[in-house]
């Protein structure tokens, strides 16, 4: 081989060499790679933003980073469509959304073993005339397991002879055989309208339910004006905020109730109606301007809690002291007191000005004084 031959043979090595360096395993590299922006996002979409399920929403794969955005009464229906048995999907309102003439709304998650897990934002809007009497524990989700934050329930209507129901859910968290997923939490949000119920009825929640593997069940920074009617022939359970409190842990914080609560028969809070045997609950800053009604002689009424009180824990919560307090009729006049010894507990009576500047008080980066008297978001309508 001769010197021209040989420097051939290097030149044709080199170029060898240069080609097995520059390879890939991955067949998009090089000139073939899909912008980073445009890959497919978890739900197989092509869009940067998702798009929406197909047209189902407005935008997003229902991940955190991107959740589906709900801009209208038709978008809000299609949430059933993307629910997944055990894998959480993530929702936001992009409007506010109006309900009215959707009167066959059925609980998200009101059936079988509630397979599936929630996070829904409101971002500070509403969701008007939402309405439901179908299905098992009617309210929006049935039974929340997840997140509900910063949304307004307005003019809601919910009823059925069926118990554990609320506005926005029936039950919050599974009652047993659940886990750290399985728990919920509603924080930032408010509902106005009517509750009718037969065993469990609150104008946030039916029934809070148990905690699991450290993670706890709570409604925080929240309120309600809903009327509650707990229409149960025996053992209803009405409450402002909660009808019923079922199973360990759990708590109920910075809340407030002014609608008119009633039972036929059974246990009636302005905030919680009854805690169950072998359960618990932690109520702080919670107050209740609440009218109460009970029908029966057998009835108990409480200002804060109105059945098994004792078994609660309570740290700052009042009363207005202008409430009205019947049973069958007769008028009950409520002692103060700051913890629970016995069946109903009352809290601390105040006056209108000083439950206002009290609310406030708890977050005035949230709270303000409304023009009706009662303390509203700053984004409330």
């Amino acid at each position: 081989m001769n010197i021209t031959q040989i420097g051939r043979l290097g030149m044709l090595l080199m170029m060898a060499s240069v080609a097995i360096s520059c390879s890939d395993s991955n067949p998009l590299d090089s000139y073939t790679r899909v912008p980073f922006e445009k890959t497919e996002t978890d739900d197989g979409t092509s869009d940067g933003d998702g798009d929406g399920a197909g047209g189902l929403f407005e935008k997003g794969n229902g991940t955190d980073s991107k959740p589906y955005v709900i801009m209208d009464g038709t978008q809000i229906k299609n949430m059933r469509s993307v629910l997944k048995s055990g894998i959480k999907v993530y929702f936001q309102l992009g409007a506010d959304i109006d309900m009215a003439g959707i009167d066959d709304w059925q609980s998200l998650n009101g059936s079988g073993d509630f397979p599936y897990e929630i996070d829904f934002d409101g971002d500070s809007h509403v969701i008007k005339n939402f309405k439901c009497s179908a299905g098992d524990y009617p309210s929006f989700f049935g039974v929340l397991c997840g997140d509900c934050r910063n949304v307004g329930f307005v003019d809601a209507s919910v009823s059925s002879t069926r118990q554990g129901i609320g506005i926005i859910t029936g039950y919050l968290g599974l009652k047993d055989k659940g886990n750290g997923s399985k728990t919920g939490r509603i924080v930032n949000c408010y509902t106005t309208g009517e509750v009718i119920g037969s065993g469990a009825a609150g104008g946030i929640a039916g029934v809070l339910a148990n905690s699991y593997d450290g993670q706890e069940s709570y409604i925080k920074n929240c309120y309600s004006s809903a009327t509650v009617n707990d229409q149960a022939a025996s053992g209803g359970k009405a409450g402002g905020i909660v009808g019923r409190k079922v199973g360990v842990g759990g708590f109920i914080e910075n809340c407030y109730a002014y609608g008119a609560v009633s039972a036929t028969k059974g246990g009636i809070g302005g905030v919680l109606g009854q805690i169950d045997k072998n359960s618990d609950i932690a109520i702080k800053n919670s107050a209740a301007w609440s009218n109460m009604t009970g029908v029966d002689t057998s009835s108990t009424v409480g200002r804060i809690v109105g059945v098994s009180a004792s078994l609660g824990s309570y740290e700052n919560c009042y009363a207005y002291d202008g409430i009205v307090l019947k049973v069958n009729e007769s008028i009950i006049i409520p002692s103060d007191e700051s913890s629970a010894t016995g069946t109903t507990f009352h809290g601390v009576a105040k006056t209108t000005g000083e439950l206002e500047d009290i609310i406030v008080a708890w977050n005035p980066n949230l709270w303000k004084k409304g023009t009706d008297g009662y303390p509203i978001f700053q984004w409330s309508e």
